[in-house]
């Protein structure tokens, strides 16, 4: 059977509370352990990014990324690390690095129960040469979310997605058993190890397919000692008899670092039947360090927002601190994207004017008659 694994970051590839319960109480157990030794600490990665497709251009990148935990919040950041990066000022002050050869860029992504904010940059290249022209940080601001427990809530786009699907067990030590659209059907300890199987809804993994389409599968091994989550793999098959996607993440090797096992070198690898790309990205654990609070991001004045937190995108610059949701409703008002509520309307009946009505009809008599 060939193992499992995912197309894109798609969130929530956990299990539910209801299904949790039926795995091993003793499982349950190591997973939730395995997440608080991830707790108020910073890591940070070398990360190597490798795109070979079947007929094209081979894309390399490397870049590095910082990822701090705790209780409340995430914030994940990656920098440009290479000979071709250029850093650069914006005419607001933003600082940010670009790599002019795989076009990577720095970019910084918040999530806490509050609000979710993602700085990245927009950038041009002059003609013909690869020296940026114009580059301008820009910021998007949407609802908060529980990093615990709703990872399908995040974004998908780098880095947020080191917090969100596949990743986020490897990166921010999310159990198993933090969702809601893995049916988990056995888990068997083998040896050391414990040999999970189980499936995703194909409309609960990709919304945009219907009912009929084949289940998502899903296998997981994990360390029965450290408890930490050694391969993730999902098969999705597609329509077509025999053909399929996957996704794998594997933990190559691991380090015991303050009291705890980390994975130190995590790879994961998308293919597909079609073998048109092999896609891979490894991750190698440079530092651990201890934190104890984070804080958002900052964000220069004049910098263009894109706030989302009302369903809809509301542009602005930023003066210094986060818009209410009031205020941006009242700022959405102006600028019309948003419709401010109806105001009754007051109901009209023939009565209130049949005054007028009479007196406009004896006026007009009493005009006829002296004409007369």
């Amino acid at each position: 059977m060939i193992k499992q694994l995912i197309t894109a970051l798609v969130g929530c590839i956990l299990v539910s509370g209801v299904w949790a319960s039926e795995l091993p109480k003793e499982l349950v157990h190591t997973l939730q352990k395995v997440q608080n030794s991830y707790l108020n600490k910073i890591y940070l990665y070398k990360v190597k990014k490798d795109v070979k497709p079947a007929r094209g251009n081979r894309y390399e990148a490397e870049f590095c990324m910082e990822v701090a935990v705790t209780a409340d919040t995430v914030l994940i950041s990656r920098m440009p690390d290479t000979e071709s990066s250029m850093k650069m000022e914006t005419k607001h002050g933003g600082k940010i690095s670009i790599d002019t050869k795989s076009l990577i860029n720095s970019e910084t992504c918040y999530i806490s129960k509050d609000v979710i904010v993602n700085l990245t940059s927009d950038f041009q290249f002059q003609s013909n040469t690869n020296r940026v022209a114009n580059a301008e940080l820009l910021a998007y601001i949407n609802e908060g979310a529980d990093w615990r427990s709703s990872p399908a809530d995040f974004f998908d786009s780098s880095p947020c997605g080191a917090a969100s699907g596949l990743s986020a067990p490897f990166f921010l030590g999310v159990p198993l058993t933090s969702s809601s659209v893995i049916r988990w059907t056995s888990a068997e300890r083998v040896g050391q190890e414990w040999i999970l199987n189980g499936y995703i809804k194909a409309n609960d993994y990709d919304p945009s397919v219907g009912s009929d389409y084949p289940n998502v599968s899903v296998r997981a091994k994990v360390d029965g000692h450290t408890g930490l989550i050694m391969s993730l793999e999902l098969l999705r098959p597609l329509r077509s008899e025999g053909q399929w996607q996957r996704r794998t993440a594997q933990v190559v090797a691991k380090k015991y670092i303050r009291n705890a096992f980390f994975p130190s070198r995590i790879a994961f690898q998308w293919d597909s039947s079609s073998r048109n790309y092999l896609a891979t990205e490894t991750y190698e654990l440079l530092a651990v360090e201890p934190i104890t609070q984070i804080g958002m991001p900052e964000i220069p004045l004049g910098t263009q927002v894109i706030d989302s937190r009302l369903g809809h995108p509301v542009r602005y610059s930023w003066t210094g601190r986060l818009l209410s949701k009031d205020e941006l409703k009242q700022l959405a008002y102006q600028q019309g994207s948003l419709l401010p509520p109806e105001t009754p309307q007051r109901r009209y009946s023939f009565w209130m004017f049949l005054p007028a009505i009479v007196l406009f009809g004896l006026a007009l008599l009493f005009y006829l008659k002296r004409r007369r």
